[in-house]
């Protein structure tokens, strides 16, 4: 059975990025995109699923705050497997350290800084996927 990869950033162009990621690795994973955390917890809400959430730190027109998503993915027992990864292209001394230890402690297991090579940072966060059962 595939694998549900749930990606939730305002950058469009994220999702063309990921599925090429997705090819050029060759993975078996059902990839879902979208731009705030509240479709993401939409998305959920109708069924999917997810496996692994990589969400952005940072979404400038979302009116769900990460650490809220992240404790109302975490209180949804369907998604108790679920790795969340926070992705973010936020420099690390931009990011308030109290926010991130708070997404931490609200269930989020890792943080990757995006960088330049895309393709380098998925394959790092796709490694995560492959542990799960």
């Amino acid at each position: 059975m595939k694998k549900k990869l749930l990606a939730i950033d305002d950058d469009e162009s994220i999702e063309f990025i990921l599925n090429r990621a997705v090819q050029k690795l060759n993975l078996s994973l059902n990839v879902e995109c979208v731009e705030t955390r509240c479709c993401g917890l939409k998305k959920i809400k109708s069924g999917f699923i997810p496996d692994l959430i990589i969400v952005d730190y940072y979404i400038s027109f979302d009116n769900l705050e990460l650490v809220e998503f992240i404790e109302l993915v975490r209180s949804d027992d369907r998604c108790a497997h679920c790795e969340i990864v926070i992705f973010s292209g936020i420099s690390k001394e931009s990011i308030i350290e109290s926010n991130l230890d708070k997404a931490v402690k609200a269930g989020a297991n890792q943080v990757f800084l995006k960088s330049n090579d895309y393709l380098r940072d998925f394959k790092k966060i796709f490694k995560i996927i492959s542990r799960l059962p």
